[in-house]
């Protein structure tokens, strides 16, 4: 296919796919709001997991994703970050326990690699753990964690050494009949193809151009403590007796990551007060957490369509562009960039994409359609 792609943000799906592109030669542009890796992609828990997704599309999709994250770095002359040290569970209230026991059964009907465990055993896997008690428990072996502004860099990195091209600053885009114009400061180009990847952003964009996406922009919470000795081996996931389920990971510089709930899910509520209640649960885990204290504390605007399922594909009615709004996709996010880039470059249709067209979830464009031409800002920073 004739380049440019110009790929519009540079988070982890965005930076991926830019990279998937130029690896198969397409000549490939990425704008971000600056040259240095940032943005939602970096707040994020980073655990690359499939244990308790409940959809079956995404399920397929993070399970091929964890195997991308390993190809990945198989490739890769940099290390990405990755630890696939696994991830422990166990709760101590009655219906959380059940609620566990019934995630690790049909995981592991799927052929999820997880095995219930009992106390003795989670003491061996986590020995600076102290559980309360332990009415169920699992470990799944094969779960893994990632530092993202590692990968974040090395993506950019790579895709840097196989040519592509990376301009920092505000996406302008202006769409007529049969192409589209990119354009940042006073550099302007028209494109073959343009990939929004630009998360919130994106909403605002279809909406100056008649299209209504359902978006959910919900606040997440996630709490950072400073630097502490060794306390968690890989993920870990507490259900306590009383009060706020949390899971916590230990990061390479020794801070410790703690989120609500067994996945990356929205904050019930995104305070400073609650922040500490996590804290406080994760100390009753893990005494050696006992007098640390919360450095960061990052609420972060996510998007997501309300369906809660990710929108991937052509837009349709607007010649050219492709959009990519994929909610906590870092399992999943090589390999859709796989995907989307085979999609783009060599004009593929994924199978595993087609229930999650935009088609889906957009509304009818509003007026009489030609509102389809004219300029929209994409604001970065």
């Amino acid at each position: 296919m004739m380049g440019p792609v110009v790929v519009v943000g540079g988070g982890l799906a965005g930076s991926a796919i830019a990279l998937e592109l130029q690896r198969r030669d397409v000549s490939t542009i990425l704008i971000d709001r600056n040259r240095r890796p940032g943005g939602a992609s970096a707040l994020s828990f980073a655990s690359l997991s499939a244990l308790d997704e409940d959809d079956d599309v995404l399920y397929g999709l993070k399970r091929q994703g964890m195997a991308a994250w390993r190809r990945w770095q198989a490739r890769s002359d940099e290390d990405l970050g990755l630890r696939w040290e696994g991830q422990t569970c166990w709760a101590e209230d009655p219906p959380e326990a059940r609620r566990l026991d019934g995630i690790v059964e049909r995981a592991r009907r799927r052929g999820y690699a997880v095995v219930p465990i009992d106390a003795r055993e989670v003491a061996g896997l986590q020995p600076w753990a102290a559980p309360q008690r332990a009415l169920t428990a699992c470990h799944a072996p094969g779960d893994g964690q990632v530092e993202l502004l590692r990968a974040l860099g090395a993506f950019r990195r790579a895709f840097a050494r196989h040519g592509g091209v990376t301009v920092a600053g505000r996406a302008r885009l202006r769409f007529g009949p049969s192409s589209v114009a990119v354009a940042v400061g006073d550099w302007e180009l028209d494109a073959a193809r343009v990939v929004v990847a630009a998360g919130n952003e994106t909403a605002a964009l279809l909406a100056r151009f008649g299209w209504e996406l359902p978006m959910d922009v919900p606040s997440g919470l996630l709490a950072v403590t400073g630097p502490v000795a060794p306390i968690v081996l890989g993920t870990v996931y507490v259900a306590p007796a009383s009060g706020p389920p949390v899971r916590l990971r230990r990061m390479e510089d020794g801070r410790v990551m703690i989120c609500e709930g067994l996945r990356e899910r929205v904050g019930a509520d995104p305070t400073s007060r609650h922040a500490l209640r996590l804290l406080h649960q994760a100390q009753k885990a893990f005494p050696r957490l006992a007098g640390a204290a919360i450095e960061r504390l990052v609420v972060e605007r996510r998007p997501m369509p309300s369906e809660g399922l990710p929108l991937v594909g052509p837009l349709p009615g607007v010649e050219g562009v492709y959009i990519t709004v994929i909610p906590a996709g870092v399992t999943s996010a090589p390999f859709v960039a796989e995907l989307v880039a085979a999609e783009v470059a060599d004009g593929t249709v994924a199978a595993q994409l087609e229930p999650l067209r935009p088609s889906r979830g957009l509304g009818a464009p509003s007026g009489s359609g030609t509102g389809l031409h004219g300029t929209a800002e994409l604001f970065f920073g």
